[in-house]
């Protein structure tokens, strides 16, 4: 198994344009390996960034379904009102 990619590698395995990457990098969240003539990247790198997304996603995922469960229950009240006046 590789242990580096290339700029291309990177982008398609994180979804993203080749111009993320390179924003990523001078963030600092992606670093570039040294001794290459072309960008490469630490494959160990790229697992903890999708790592990262991933944890974020699961965040975003549960807020939502908080929402959503939140919002059930308001129209479960308004079906029961409906219920008791049509009786």
């Amino acid at each position: 198994m590789a242990t580096t990619m290339t700029r291309k590698e990177v982008a398609e395995r994180l979804g993203v344009s080749g111009p993320t990457v390179d924003k990523l990098e001078r963030e600092g969240i992606l670093k570039r390996l040294r001794y290459f003539d072309t960008p490469r990247y630490s494959v160990s790198d790229i697992e903890i960034i999708e790592a990262g997304s991933t944890e974020k996603s699961i965040r975003n995922l549960r807020r939502r379904i908080d929402e959503l469960e939140a919002e059930v229950e308001v129209y479960k009240a308004k079906l029961e009102g409906i219920r008791r006046i049509t009786g």
